[in-house]
């Protein structure tokens, strides 16, 4: 019996720790402006009206994961159509100004 009640404390500790790890933040954003260099992969996003971001600027690399309407874009895209942009979602790793994935329409 205490070893079933061990088992299951033990189980319902391990899903309330797990619901408390997030791998990557989604935030609402404007984007103000974008550069990108293909010499160095780099870039950066200067964005606006996100009240729950930490930075003004996002940075990112050439493995940044670009949508927009749901289907696989590129950089050198979304370079041409951000300012028409009205709102882009931007997923970060948690804490850091550091861009994993960017989706708009």
């Amino acid at each position: 019996m205490k070893n079933l009640i061990f088992i299951a404390l033990f189980t319902l500790s391990q899903v309330s720790f797990a619901q408390g790890i997030s791998l990557e933040d989604a935030r609402e954003v404007k984007i103000v402006n974008m550069e990108y260099s293909e010499a160095s992969g780099k870039g950066v996003i200067r964005i606006a009206e996100c009240e729950s971001c930490k930075y003004e600027l996002y940075n990112f690399t050439s493995k940044l994961e670009v949508k927009k309407n749901g289907s696989v874009n590129t950089i050198e895209k979304l370079l041409k159509e951000y300012w028409t942009t009205k709102i882009a979602v931007i997923f970060t790793t948690p804490g850091t100004n550091d861009l994993l994935r960017i989706s708009y329409r």
